[in-house]
């Protein structure tokens, strides 16, 4: 499984530079007396994703401002999301893709920074549930201490951030000290098959992928159950940092990115980070995001996310 999404990264890698040459839409002309804007994601959102090819996914978002705005950018390999928030508060960096409980983090660090847009994944409000075989007798977080759970690759962070903070809750910081293991299935819904089967004791995923499974695999859905589930998780944000931009290039920039994810380069990216579309900040954002916010406070310090899917994992991970 590990050869066939490397092969799906490189193959789309490659169909970014093929539209990025002959796309929907050619280049405007780059304002050459401005510096390049430079462009930067969380790394969270490669958690799972093989290190070199983590620039070939974040280069498309520069070629699509290039060809949606004129305005050139310069791609600033990942990093963590306390780390991005600083380089945007210092204006090393001008835009930068957050989870959305992330942004929340920057923002509390920084009052200065600000959304630009939202990306949605399939789902609005984004929540993560604990789901269970419907005869298991476990019915909290807590009950699952000396068990096995499985959390899958390619889950959204949220569904990281939960699992941390729920053990942290139930007494144990350490994921890998509190269950017996913790195997990764190659995707979310390998995960819930193999929780149908009784091969774990407990999943954890979102309500986008358990709105699909219940679609895809009803007869196996009606053998689960949800005991626990999360506080709902704000969007995704692009941000930037007051006054890195007038409000003409702020208008234009919206426009560019609701525009270009029309374009088949926009759709390619936005498959590949897991998102659907790009909206408007809506006008209650900032009230889920103080929400969140108590929810699931910044930590004192970051740990990197492939390291800490390292440090996590403690069992194989199921082909």
């Amino acid at each position: 499984m590990k050869r066939t999404i490397t092969f799906f990264l490189l193959l789309s890698a490659w169909t970014f530079s093929s539209s990025a040459k002959g796309g929907d839409k050619q280049p405007t002309a780059a304002a050459s007396s401005s510096s390049p804007v430079r462009i930067a994601v969380v790394d969270t959102f490669f958690r799972d994703i093989p290190e070199p090819l983590v620039r070939p996914l974040v280069e498309p978002l520069r070629v699509l401002m290039l060809a949606q705005t004129g305005m050139d950018g310069d791609v600033v390999l990942p990093k963590g999301a306390l780390q991005l928030a600083q380089d945007l508060a210092d204006d090393k960096i001008q835009i930068a893709l957050f989870h959305g409980f992330e942004y929340a983090w920057a923002k509390h660090q920084h009052a200065e920074l600000r959304p630009l847009m939202i990306a949605l994944h399939q789902e609005r409000e984004l929540q993560v549930f604990l789901m269970v075989r419907a005869d298991s007798p476990v019915r909290s977080f807590a009950e699952l201490q000396g068990k096995p759970v499985a959390l899958p690759c390619f889950c959204q962070e949220h569904c990281w951030i939960y699992m941390e903070r729920a053990c942290q809750a139930a007494g144990q910081a350490d994921p890998k000290k509190f269950f017996s293991s913790l195997t990764t299935p190659r995707d979310p819904e390998q995960g819930l098959d193999e929780l149908a089967d009784g091969k774990d004791q407990a999943v954890i995923v979102d309500n986008v992928t358990l709105n699909s499974y219940q679609k895809r695999k009803p007869a196996r859905f009606a053998k689960l159950k949800s005991v626990q589930k999360s506080e709902t998780f704000p969007s995704a944000v692009i941000a930037y940092r007051a006054g890195s931009f007038d409000e003409a290039t702020i208008k234009r920039l919206q426009e560019s990115l609701r525009d270009g994810q029309k374009t088949s380069l926009g759709r390619q990216l936005l498959m590949l980070w897991k998102l659907k579309s790009l909206e408007s900040v809506p006008a209650d954002f900032d009230e889920a995001l103080n929400k969140i916010l108590k929810a699931y406070p910044p930590p004192e310090r970051q740990q990197a996310g492939k390291d800490k899917l390292a440090d996590v994992q403690t069992a194989k991970r199921r082909p």
